[in-house]
């Protein structure tokens, strides 16, 4: 970047929460580095909320993809000419596309004109880039690492960057820390009881194989009575409306009577979050909610590596579980093959075991 430019930086990051989440350090950094530029950022409807109160992003730009895809062609156009538009009064010199694909650097380059564009060539999709990182894919680190590394074309040292702040930020917005104190008080709840919140569904991104990165409901249940049991934890099982099936599984197969809830918005839920010691959750985006506020969590990886979407924080507060059997990790970033073996990878794991090997991290969170 030219000492006499000023940059304007455009990230996109049209992917789930976790992804976006992702992408946290590198901005913090840029911002860091760069406290007069205007940094804007691209992302899908379903993600908005992650990074609309972070104070290091200037402006927050978003595309509707359902919207775009149940539009006329000629409403689509419009609504795709208006987005064009807007970004292009934004004068951007400098592109940051997490997208793995070409369409974003494409419509960079040919539409917005932007000279400077950065991103991963994976699969040879990154041809319109100028300053790339070839990527075969997501292996053995996490990706919040990955991304930083396409901090080294501004200027950043991503190790350095990593070490001295490499956390996910989410910032939380009043109104949803009022809508999440809201439902504490309907439900009769404070913070003074041993608040745990179970998260049996998740992994929207995946749509219909949502179900192979999940725990079964029966086990999540079974887990919940062994806090209430042993800790006297005040268990709270929630979701989004789709997780509604998953979520009403969990709370009629425990003997305890849970808070039930799959009402609240992104917000609310990352707030509601803060108020609880505990996190119980599948590998997928409310579990790197979790971390970003700093609350300990117990999670489970299935087909995804949990070395590469795994908590992503220098706390140790976090325990993951797996089930170490040959065939996982088989998710390779964007696919997974057909599962041959009934979910043995999460199936298999035992709720007397999990509360067994966590319990050093229970007693901290949930001991008188």
């Amino acid at each position: 970047m030219s000492e006499n430019s000023t940059p304007r930086i455009l990230v996109v990051n049209p992917y789930g929460i976790g992804d976006v989440l992702f992408t946290t350090p590198l901005i913090q950094a840029l911002r860091d580095k760069y406290p007069g530029a205007f940094i804007g950022m691209l992302v899908g409807s379903r993600t908005a909320e992650v990074v609309r109160d972070n104070p290091c992003i200037s402006e927050i730009f978003v595309y509707d993809k359902d919207r775009y895809r149940s539009l006329p062609w000629w409403k689509a156009f419009r609504y795709f000419l208006n987005l064009i538009m807007t970004l292009r009064r934004q004068r951007f010199n400098t592109l940051i596309d997490f997208s793995l694909g070409a369409e974003y650097s494409a419509i960079a380059l040919f539409l917005l004109g932007i000279k400077k564009r950065i991103g991963f060539n994976m699969k040879g999709r990154g041809r319109f880039l100028n300053k790339k990182v070839r990527l075969k894919g997501f292996h053995t680190k996490p990706v919040a690492s990955y991304y930083l590394e396409l901090g080294k074309f501004l200027g950043l040292d991503p190790d350095a960057v990593e070490e001295q702040d490499g956390e996910l930020k989410l910032y939380l917005s009043k109104e949803g820390l009022r809508r999440a104190e809201e439902f504490l008080r309907k439900e009769g709840l404070d913070q003074d009881q041993k608040l745990v919140l179970m998260i049996p569904g998740g992994g929207a991104s995946w749509g219909a194989n949502a179900w192979y990165k999940q725990w079964p409901a029966e086990s999540f249940a079974r887990l919940a009575d062994l806090l209430v049991e042993g800790y006297g934890a005040q268990i709270i099982i929630t979701g989004d409306e789709k997780d509604r099936p998953i979520v009403e599984r969990a709370a009629q197969a425990m003997k305890a009577k849970p808070v039930v809830s799959t009402g609240l918005d992104l917000g609310a839920f990352s707030a509601l979050m803060s108020y609880c010691r505990l996190v119980v959750c599948n590998d997928g985006g409310p579990l790197h909610v979790a971390v970003s506020q700093g609350i300990s969590t117990v999670s489970f990886f299935g087909p995804v590596d949990e070395r590469v979407y795994g908590p992503y924080t220098k706390d140790r507060d976090h325990f993951v579980f797996t089930n170490p059997v040959s065939c996982r990790p088989c998710y390779k970033h964007p696919t997974f093959p057909p599962c041959r073996y009934e979910k043995a990878c999460l199936v298999e794991l035992n709720p007397e075991s999990v509360a067994r090997e966590a319990r050093p991290l229970l007693k901290r969170r949930l001991g008188d």
